[in-house]
């Protein structure tokens, strides 16, 4: 008997997404299932289900996946896109742009030189 309370360490799942990413360039066919919704109600997921068991009934395998952050960059490279990180991804055009390579240059820690406001006990 196998227990549902399996506990797969950490470095075990960074290996196997990093393979997913690696292999999924072979799959002749990629579906990418999203929602713009919010809540259980707009879940992808009884889609991708009844899609799923049609595939299978023409003999067709296929494999639900969640594409972990780790190999998120990779996907885009399959795509020909330029990685769009999460504070850009606001439907202003994004996407045009990362296909495009064109994607503003976000402010990173390091490109702040000082503090423009600041308090202290004293005032």
């Amino acid at each position: 008997m196998i227990s549902r309370n399996i506990i797969v360490a950490p470095s075990i799942l960074a290996a196997n997404f990093a393979r997913l990413a690696d292999e999924i360039q072979d799959a002749p066919c990629i579906v990418l299932a999203l929602s713009t919704g919010k809540g259980q109600a707009s879940s992808v997921i009884p889609g991708v289900q009844n899609l799923m068991l049609a595939a299978r009934a023409l003999g067709i395998g296929s494999v639900p996946t969640t594409l972990h952050a780790q190999v998120l960059e990779r996907v885009y490279a399959l795509l020909g896109m330029q990685f769009i990180p999460p504070e850009l991804r606001e439907n202003r055009g994004e996407l045009d742009a990362a296909r495009k390579k064109k994607l503003p240059k976000l402010v990173e820690q390091g490109d702040v030189r000082g503090e423009l406001h600041c308090h202290t006990v004293a005032s």
